[in-house]
């Protein structure tokens, strides 16, 4: 007897499989990322050897922020000239101009949360690409660039000298109809109101937290099972997997 199986996918499974898929190649990401940093630190550490310059992890936080300026200046045409929400009354003193604060304040959370920013990735093209500068207008020439920027830090020095450098930011999940949505007619959170704290699209800031500290959170629902003195949690209805060691668990915000 032959029997033949017809199976259908459905949108659903395929949806958790592909974040499944997202969350474990980002996790891998990070776990190398975190390897590298440490082995960079152990090497400045090390007896008898002295490095000069700044903190590695420092250069990386000045690149990635300074990257993702220039990508929202690109992808907002702006170049944050109009951010003044605090302003100075006639006796000179600041104070806050509560309406601009609270449009402001929309838009600064949703290019924050609509884009994974800690796992921006990024690599520098060769002073060429940028512009020829020449000595009287005060930028660094090219010669400047080859002969004079230098760093112990061969990453950063290649940020220093770059004319040009490529950047790739993942949209966070569920934000992908709100981010085409902005592309196609320049308004933020589809159009709408800022997103309510039980609206899907609001990112919980104790996650936003955790994410900038390079911890990625993965949501799920269904119920755990602990004894007392046992190290081993047991997962019912959750995203739990054989793999899933050492890792926090939270619940209402709490550890």
């Amino acid at each position: 007897m032959n029997v033949v199986l017809r199976c259908k996918r459905t949108d659903e499974l395929l949806r958790k499989w592909q974040l499944k898929t997202y969350d474990a190649i980002i996790q891998a990401y990070l776990n190398k990322k975190a390897e590298y940093e440490e082995n960079l630190a152990m090497a400045a550490t090390q007896e008898g050897v002295s490095i000069s310059g700044r903190n590695p992890g420092q250069n990386r936080e000045i690149e990635e922020t300074e990257l993702k300026r220039c990508a929202l200046s690109m992808i907002t045409g702006q170049h944050f000239e109009c951010f003044n929400a605090m302003q100075t009354d006639t006796q000179g003193w600041p104070g806050i101009d509560f309406a601009e604060a609270e449009a402001e304040g929309a838009y600064i959370r949703f290019f924050e949360q609509a884009f994974d920013w800690p796992l921006m990735t990024y690599l520098f093209y060769p002073y060429f690409w940028g512009r020829r500068s020449a000595a009287w207008d005060g930028g660094p020439t090219w010669i400047d660039k080859i002969t004079r920027i230098q760093d112990v830090d061969p990453l950063f020095e290649k940020f220093l000298k770059a004319g040009a450098a490529r950047v790739r930011v993942p949209v966070r999940p569920g934000f992908e109809e709100a981010i085409l949505h902005y592309l196609s007619t320049g308004e933020i959170w589809n159009g709408g109101e800022e997103p309510t704290i039980d609206d899907p699209l609001l990112l919980d800031i104790v996650e936003e937290l955790r994410q900038q500290q390079g911890a990625y959170v993965e949501k799920s629902e269904g119920t755990i099972t602990v004894e007392n003195g046992d190290a081993q949690v047991i997962g019912t209805g959750t995203n739990f997997e054989e793999s899933d060691v050492d890792h926090d668990i939270y619940i209402e915000g709490r550890r």
